[in-house]
């Protein structure tokens, strides 16, 4: 008998429902909820991101709000490493909307994205030049610890992803580069011939 159908949406309501808890207990209501979405990471490589513009309205401007996305291939880690992942990028709607910058480049976290990670209870550590202060954890019997510890936890959530489709890998090509000095020309095939305006022979290059 086949298996009833995991319903994605559930872990979709799961998120929506920690960020109003996180909102309310870590960041004193002085957010604006963010639209919580769940779609493939296309060629990012990232858990979740948090958009800097406002994606999503019901046709009022004023209602615009930010977008947090999960990446669908990466659904299925361990549920408090979930919770960790939505407060990271609330962070950045926290900064977004009070106009303060985090983060450069392609993913560089600066010191004042750490610096409001601490304040919500997360240990933060430096990873790299190129991603900077993220490499985060919550810190034990922090404020983010003991909420996570009054939630209810569904252990049925957060249990499927998205498979990541495999690329096929180019077969080598066969063509190569031949040249008389003056001209190049490539070709599959044992080349044997002189250029008619230099004269030169075609050697492979």
């Amino acid at each position: 008998m086949n298996q009833p159908l995991k319903n994605i949406s559930d872990d979709q309501i799961i998120l929506e429902g920690w960020q109003n808890i996180i909102i309310e207990k870590l960041f004193n209501d002085e957010i604006k909820p963010c639209a919580i979405t769940i779609q493939s990471k296309g060629r990012k490589n990232a858990y979740a991101w948090c958009s800097t513009d406002e994606r999503w309205q019901n046709g009022n401007p004023e209602s615009a709000v930010q977008e947090i996305n999960f990446s669908a291939e990466y659904l299925n880690r361990p549920v408090k490493d979930m919770f960790r992942t939505l407060i990271h990028e609330l962070v950045h709607a926290f900064n977004s909307q009070s106009g303060i910058r985090d983060y450069s480049g392609h993913g560089y976290h600066n010191s004042k994205f750490k610096t409001k990670c601490e304040e919500v209870g997360l240990t933060v550590q430096y990873r790299c030049k190129k991603y900077g202060w993220s490499d985060l954890t919550i810190t034990e019997g922090g404020i983010a610890d003991k909420l996570f510890s009054t939630l209810e936890i569904d252990k049925t959530v957060f249990n499927y992803a998205r498979l990541e489709i495999s690329k096929k890998k180019k077969a080598p090509t066969k063509m190569k580069k031949w040249s008389c000095g003056c001209t190049n020309v490539r070709c599959a095939v044992e080349l044997s011939a002189e250029c008619q305006d230099c004269g030169n022979e075609f050697i492979q290059q």
